[in-house]
């Protein structure tokens, strides 16, 4: 993959997948999601969608909102932008929810599962799909499960994304390593490191945006958990479980790494690109990020995307051309060993019963198959 600057500079956020479901309702009161309301409904009824979208990912949103208002008369979905980050988006939650005035769908990360569930003005997906005899099998179990508590599926789609590495192809061969074959774990990605500041490659060849999902990823890959009862599965979680062998072993790495200058440590705010530059400038070497990057950065390549859709104003960009590719995540002892990601839309039961039947008509035709794979 070709990647210039502002390729490994965008933000993207959220790309289409699927959503899930556990074995039953728990107890659901269907009752709860009208989804019959719109059979009488008197003219149009607007859907507003909060989002947080940049990039390749805001465009095919944008597109699957026109195909679906085009589709019918009865509903008209539009979108309201929140910001680049999940954060922004819940703090605005939380405004809105003091003034009641909160949007028919609002996607939220995949932290704020127990959190919607607990506010009490979440109509619960499963409560929808039983009203509706929608048939919650045809998702995959294992993100259905992710996203229910006490068994009931809460929020009415996701969009699913996972870890993984990028790194610079031309770097590894220059430092006499196969770039066919990137670091599996995380003394693998020490030793590509090494390799790589010996060679004179790079100064820092790991540049890491300090953010605590990526140890999230860890730990759930060693089977580790970060909270009691089974990370609040089997109840509410009431003590911690973060200090533990695993955790200090993981920021031991990372302290070694920048005590031999080989981490290139960023500060994990929101909307914070510098790690991109990094890569992009030829600064590091391989960094860590989400998958939904990938669209983007394919736009930019083929120069279907300018900057400034992603937030970015940059001004002139000097020619940068390198060689970037993808591999699995590295875990601490072997790669891909990560959880379910990436946000999920609720519906907001202070509306009107019109506006929360149209919401879930706009979720059901946002879950076909042909829409999560655009």
């Amino acid at each position: 993959m070709r990647a210039p600057l502002v390729a490994l500079a965008a933000l993207a956020m959220v790309a289409g997948a699927c959503t899930s479901s556990p074995e039953s309702s728990a107890g659901v009161d269907p009752g709860s999601c009208p989804v019959d309301a719109l059979d009488g409904a008197e003219g149009t009824v607007e859907v507003v969608m909060w989002e947080t979208l940049t990039g390749e990912p805001l465009r095919m949103m944008q597109e699957l909102v026109a195909q679906y208002n085009a589709s019918q008369d009865t509903v008209r979905v539009r979108m309201e932008n929140q910001g680049t980050a999940y954060a922004e988006m819940q703090r605005k939650f939380v405004t809105a929810v003091g003034t009641g005035e909160l949007p028919a769908l609002i996607p939220l990360e995949d932290t704020q599962t127990q959190f919607m569930a607990d506010s009490g003005i979440v109509v619960p997906a499963e409560a929808c799909a039983e009203a509706d005899n929608y048939d919650l099998d045809q998702f995959l179990p294992l993100v259905r499960n992710f996203y229910s508590v006490d068994g009931a599926l809460q929020p009415a789609a996701s969009n699913l994304s996972t870890t993984v590495q990028y790194y610079n192809r031309e770097h590894f061969e220059a430092a006499g390593l196969d770039p066919d074959s990137p670091p599996a774990n995380l003394d693998e990605l020490r030793t590509a490191a090494e390799a790589i500041k010996a060679a004179g490659v790079t100064d820092r060849p790991f540049v890491m945006l300090i953010q605590p999902w990526f140890l999230e990823q860890w730990l759930t890959g060693a089977g580790v958990e970060m909270v009691n009862n089974n990370n609040g599965r089997d109840g509410l979680a009431t003590e911690s479980r973060f200090d533990n062998e695993t955790t200090r072993e993981i920021y031991q790495w990372l302290a070694d790494l920048d005590a031999a200058g080989l981490l290139n440590a960023i500060p994990g705010t929101e909307g914070q690109v510098d790690h991109y530059f990094a890569m992009a400038l030829e600064q590091s070497s391989i960094t860590l990020e989400t998958s939904t990057a990938i669209s983007t950065i394919n736009a930019v390549l083929e120069g279907t995307l300018d900057p400034a859709e992603v937030g970015l104003d940059v001004g002139e960009l000097p020619a940068i051309d390198i060689d970037v590719d993808v591999a699995p995540y590295p875990g601490i002892n072997e790669p891909g060993k990560i959880q379910s990601g990436g946000g999920a839309f609720y519906i907001p039961n202070t509306n009107s019963d019109e506006v929360i039947a149209a919401a879930w008509d706009f979720m059901k035709f946002f879950n076909e198959a042909s829409t999560q794979a655009a």
